[in-house]
């Protein structure tokens, strides 16, 4: 899953860096428009799991300056990725993400942690891609911060309701580009080899890979 997840990432980040969603515009309006060339934009990867930190490792490789949020304090390890933890870290890092990636799992303390108040901590003109889960982000909030233009725009793979309703805003939002939850799907020989891999070790008695903790509930 972390290849498909990485694909989905560096195209919407380089969407945004090389200015399509503008160039976009300017051929629905027929205008030939060119822009300067810039400095990569700042990127924050919101939740450093397994996913996160591929996605974030990637984006490094490819010049971005990368930030990372993590809820708990992690081993860091020389990869480029510059850390902020818990709640005191979280402010900070929104305020330096021109672009924001959210894989945050759904939790009961992840459910609308980007809310209106949160959202204006991102600079102005910043964009948003979330391929987590839908229920992270306060959707009337971010429409309202899209049609303000204190945010650019925003890629969403996931929403806090699935399939999205065909009467919902998002749906013919200039700003928002919708993607089916196709962000990283389950290919059916890799996850077999995984279950067979775990009997194998639970048959040898060794710890099982891949576990949720059903108290974090990921």
């Amino acid at each position: 899953m972390a290849a498909q997840m990485i694909d989905y990432h560096l195209y919407a980040a380089l969407h945004y860096q090389r200015d399509f969603d503008h160039y976009a515009e300017d051929q629905a309006l027929r205008r030939w428009q060119p822009r300067s060339a810039r400095a990569r934009l700042r990127v924050g990867v919101l939740g450093l799991g397994v996913l996160g930190l591929a996605v974030a490792r990637a984006l490094v490789g490819l010049g971005f300056p990368v930030a990372g949020w993590t809820r708990t304090e992690a081993s860091v390890s020389d990869d480029g990725v510059t850390r902020h933890v818990g709640a005191a870290g979280l402010e900070p890092f929104l305020r330096g993400c021109d672009l924001l990636i959210c894989m945050l799992p759904h939790t009961p303390q992840t459910r609308g942690l980007l809310d209106a108040e949160r959202l204006s901590w991102l600079p102005e003109g910043a964009a948003l891609i979330n391929a987590g889960r839908g229920s992270l982000v306060d959707e009337p909030a971010l429409l309202t911060a899209l049609d303000s233009g204190r945010l650019r725009g925003a890629f969403l793979d996931v929403c806090a309701v699935e399939p999205l309703p065909l009467e919902h805003p998002l749906w013919t939002h200039p700003k928002v580009r919708i993607t089916p939850h196709i962000g990283a799907e389950t290919l059916i020989e890799p996850a077999i080899e995984q279950v067979a891999a775990n009997l194998e070790r639970h048959a040898r008695g060794e710890p099982l890979v891949g576990l949720v903790d059903r108290q974090l509930q990921y």
